[in-house]
């Protein structure tokens, strides 16, 4: 049972730019902190579906649900899998 719940909110533009000016930078802080990835970010949609039809897959001929483990990770590893493992 989880006894404390945490919300991660971004704090307010005008706070990111005095941070932004307080650092030296010129860049204009946006109103939405995530703008930047979701406008300047490309995701092929062949290999978000080659990926999506890949895990299905997998899920559906598994034994069992993968276990997640919670151990030190390589970098460049999603969390809760090893490498190598779906």
């Amino acid at each position: 049972m989880k006894r404390h719940r945490l919300l991660i909110a971004p704090a307010p533009q005008p706070e990111r730019q005095g941070a932004l000016e307080f650092v030296g930078s010129a860049r204009v802080a946006p109103a939405d902190p995530l703008t930047p990835i979701k406008e300047l970010t490309r995701i092929d949609p062949v290999r978000v579906a080659g990926k999506r039809a890949f895990l299905d897959w997998v899920r559906a001929t598994a034994e069992e649900p993968a276990r997640p483990s919670f151990f030190v990770k390589p970098p460049a590893t999603f969390v809760g899998m090893k490498p190598n493992e779906v």
